[in-house]
């Protein structure tokens, strides 16, 4: 088994499940995007590279980098201006890019994916760079010697939504 990320991943247990294998579930409030957070209390500086899975089609969440610990700021990722580079996974099977709070205009948001498909994102100490099984689909420039913790927001409730399978420098 290939997983790398740290175990100590911080979530609230009454509202989120977490297998020993990183799979993700939430638990209760459905269509609720203020309940079900997963998060790493740790961080990466001067680069980073995040792997995860989808494991269904039918469920929205949101996967990615930040810059501020996820701990203190509690700021959410849909707010422009935030320090967030993630990939919005949405419940039509379709896919979008979300820098800073803003949809990737370039990449769209009629992309679709599988289950099963890896998705990545690469912070090469000056690009975040977006991939999803293996080939880049877009990249944002924010320059040098930056910090990323992984965070991680569930809208719809499920078993086994998502698999984190990587997160390291």
């Amino acid at each position: 088994n290939n997983i790398s990320i740290k175990p100590n991943l911080s979530y609230n247990s009454d509202h989120i499940g977490i297998t020993s294998e990183n799979q993700i579930s939430k638990l209760i409030n459905d269509a609720d995007w203020n309940i079900g957070r997963v998060y790493s209390d740790y961080s990466f500086s001067n680069g980073c590279y995040l792997r995860f899975s989808a494991k269904n089609i039918d469920k929205l969440f949101t996967m990615g980098l930040r810059e501020n610990n996820p701990n203190s700021d509690t700021t959410q990722w849909g707010d422009v201006g935030n320090t967030y580079y993630l990939w919005y996974i949405k419940h039509d099977s379709t896919l979008e890019i979300r820098n800073n709070g803003t949809l990737d205009s370039v990449f769209g948001g009629a992309v679709t994916y599988s289950n099963n498909i890896p998705f990545e994102i690469l912070y090469d100490n000056l690009y975040i760079r977006y991939y999803y099984n293996g080939i880049e689909q877009a990249y944002y420039y924010v320059g040098a010697n930056k910090t990323f913790y992984l965070d991680s927001s569930y809208y719809h409730t499920g078993n086994g939504i998502v698999v984190i399978e990587e997160f390291r420098n």
